[in-house]
């Protein structure tokens, strides 16, 4: 992309609202790929989460081109944009993801996170693949060894690729109270981005939990596929009615 861009004269834009400030290990996303893009955007992490925050870093030459002139002074503008309190709270979250090399704690733990949630799929056939950088982490699902479960999965498959996924989840935040999040539509991943501060003592509290879950839904019948069927009703119920379903973020 970036060689097309370069050859092309288009800018490229990398977009680290997510993977920015060492989610996935290192200060941003596209380092992984010794990349050099024009803008970058950030949010979110810019503020520790505390208030709502966002920029755009640009290279000076194309700022200077952007705002050169009085007439151009403000053509990208907010109403609560470039606020005191925001600004306090993105300076304090760069200055303590320095101070507590939060980067490479990201990097470290999550190598660690995945490799014991990688462990688990000698014991859960549920898990077909941990992928990710730092700690942006997707566990992915797939269709069991065992017969009786099988079945189950492809009933819930059938309805809807994303109930399997979004079973997991369910039970995560219920049963442990740990957020984690479906990837996306259709898609059969479920999503970590846990807090940059974390130990491996938060680390084995997530193993143990999906490891408890995961044995949960090897009982068939249980009542893990016992909600498994509630979505499955509420889904069939949706599309009777042609509401529309929901998308994950």
């Amino acid at each position: 992309a970036q060689e097309l861009c370069r050859k092309y004269g288009t800018l490229l834009i990398s977009d680290e609202v997510q993977t920015g400030l060492g989610r996935t290990g290192k200060m941003f996303g596209f380092q992984h790929w010794n990349l050099e893009p024009d803008i970058i955007t950030l949010a979110k992490t810019l503020s520790g989460g505390y208030v709502p925050c966002g920029a755009i870093v640009a290279r000076r030459d194309i700022y200077q081109k952007t705002f050169s002139r009085m007439d151009r002074c403000v053509v990208h503008s907010t109403t609560f944009g470039r606020n005191n309190l925001a600004m306090a709270c993105g300076l304090a979250a760069l200055e303590i993801i320095d101070q507590e090399n939060l980067v490479e704690n990201a990097a470290k733990i999550g190598a660690l996170l995945m490799e014991k949630v990688d462990a688990l799929r000698a014991k859960h056939s549920f898990i077909k693949e941990v992928r990710g950088k730092g700690l942006m982490i997707g566990i992915e699902f797939h269709e069991p060894n065992e017969f009786k479960l099988k079945m189950a999965w492809k009933l819930l498959h059938k309805i809807d690729k994303v109930l399997f996924a979004q079973m997991i989840v369910t039970q995560m935040l219920s049963k442990h109270r740990i957020l984690t999040q479906v990837a996306g539509h259709a898609m059969d991943v479920m999503k970590i981005l846990p807090p940059l501060i974390i130990g491996e003592k938060e680390i084995d509290m997530f193993v143990n939990a999906l490891d408890d879950v995961l044995t949960e839904c090897r009982k068939f019948p249980g009542p893990m596929w016992e909600l498994g069927n509630n979505f499955v009703r509420a889904a069939l119920g949706s599309r009777k009615s042609g509401e529309p379903r929901p998308v994950s973020a």
